[in-house]
């Protein structure tokens, strides 16, 4: 939207965040998938909870990701061997 004074010319930028529904998410933020309840006693020994579970929750995923492709692989070499055909 242009904004025009006497000498002086300019533009306004606006824009709008929201979530893929619509709905705003400005002033609210981003909802986390796990909320970790602030704890001040570990905030006083210098301990990062929201950190040491976000680490614990990758591994775990990558755990999963790695049993995945492990029973995938088995799949993949039990079908060629019943079906003859070379890995």
């Amino acid at each position: 939207m242009p904004i025009i004074f006497p000498g002086f010319d300019g533009r306004r930028c606006t824009k709008r965040d929201t979530y893929p529904d619509g709905h705003d998410f400005v002033g609210v933020g981003v909802i986390p998938d796990i909320e970790i309840p602030k704890n001040v006693n570990d905030m006083i020994a210098g301990k990062d909870t929201e950190l040491e579970v976000a680490i614990k929750e990758m591994k775990k995923k990558i755990k999963q990701s790695l049993i995945n492709i492990v029973f995938c692989l088995k799949k993949q070499a039990l079908l060629a061997y019943l079906y003859n055909i070379p890995a």
